[in-house]
């Protein structure tokens, strides 16, 4: 959402732009979209509901077939024939000069009706099935990913490792590094409480975040200080999250899911982000810095343009329990990040984002 957001108040700036989404009727958000720059989409809504039931049960009926080890089959080539043949039915009045969308198996139908296709590597990682150990990751396989790239216009990188992986692979002019770094002025209060929030979704990754906060030695090192952890999100019903809070009753707090973010981002110090090996990005770490928050976290969690932008702001953690001096490093740290209520959003990578 963040991602989204930051992309249509770019594009606004200079253009009027339209949304569509192929998961749910924007009705529910109108009003927000409205406010982040955007239109409802024009196309036929007879249209957009087909596309969506398309986009969906493609989607649904692939996912089995790949749980079930029928990789092979799993190219999402069915989309890309019915997103074309229904976006054919589209009046020629509807063209775009530009769509842009965030996911590489959604790009292939649009050249229909646009002149330009743009595709935000959100889901995309250079080096993801690698890590993963995996020939297949939810949509496609590295080479069909290779393939859709280069039917692109441009491709949007969102973290550095994979801009400079995909650069050497399609060229320049092919990929652009955008990282992600919000357009607005963060909600700030006055004063800060010594709190450290974790934020997240209900995830494995996010789940293995908090078993490694637990083991780290961090959440004795607040306790010392006097800090509370609070936990949002739909993680707060997991497994590792009440082992946190069995273990650390004084300390850690389940908020569950919270609908005023800024409330709880906005007068907390600290932001946690422990995340382990995966594939994921750093919209996490980058919303605690814009939100004024130092955020603990680990060589995952964060990306080198962060940490060249943002040095003073973050704490990168090694694997594992922390002793020695990197405990004592740790301390010190947070003691003076806890003491900070002066604290404020970094000045974030503008020129690299424009």
């Amino acid at each position: 959402i963040a991602r989204v957001r930051q992309t249509i108040t770019r594009l606004s700036q200079d253009h009027e732009v339209e949304f569509l989404s192929l998961v749910e009727s924007a009705g529910f958000n109108a009003s927000k979209l409205a406010n982040w720059g955007a239109k409802p989409c024009r196309l036929p809504l007879l249209v957009q509901g087909m596309l969506r039931l398309a986009y969906k049960s493609v989607y649904f009926l692939n996912r089995l077939l790949v749980e079930r080890g029928l990789t092979s089959a799993y190219r999402f080539e069915a989309f890309d024939v019915l997103g074309r043949a229904l976006l054919g039915l589209v009046p020629s009045w509807c063209r775009y000069d530009m769509v842009f969308t965030n996911y590489v198996w959604t790009a292939r139908p649009w050249p229909k009706i646009a002149d330009t296709t743009v595709i935000d590597l959100h889901d995309v990682h250079a080096n993801r099935h690698e890590l993963l150990g995996t020939k297949v990751w939810v949509t496609l396989k590295p080479e069909d990913e290779h393939k859709r790239i280069e039917e692109s216009d441009v491709s949007l990188a969102i973290a550095w490792a994979e801009y400079q992986t995909l650069r050497a692979r399609h060229g320049d002019k092919r990929i652009r590094f955008m990282p992600y770094w919000p357009t607005e002025t963060s909600q700030r209060n006055a004063y800060r409480e010594p709190v450290a929030v974790f934020l997240a979704s209900n995830n494995h990754v996010n789940a293995d975040a908090l078993d490694n906060l637990r083991l780290s030695g961090i959440v004795e090192i607040l306790e010392h200080l006097g800090a509370r952890i609070r936990i949002c999100g739909a993680i707060c019903g997991t497994q590792q999250a009440y082992a946190l809070q069995r273990d650390f009753p004084q300390v850690v707090e389940l908020l569950g899911i919270v609908d005023d973010l800024s409330s709880v981002l906005g007068s907390a110090s600290l932001g946690i982000n422990m995340a382990g090996p995966s594939t994921g990005l750093k919209i996490k770490t980058v919303d605690y810095l814009h939100a004024g928050l130092k955020v603990i976290g680990t060589k995952y969690s964060s990306d080198p343009w962060l940490q060249r932008m943002c040095p003073n702001n973050l704490l990168i953690l090694p694997d594992g329990p922390l002793r020695g001096p990197a405990r004592e490093h740790a301390q010190s740290w947070l003691e003076a990040a806890l003491a900070d209520q002066a604290a404020s959003p970094p000045d974030g990578p503008h020129e690299d984002a424009e």
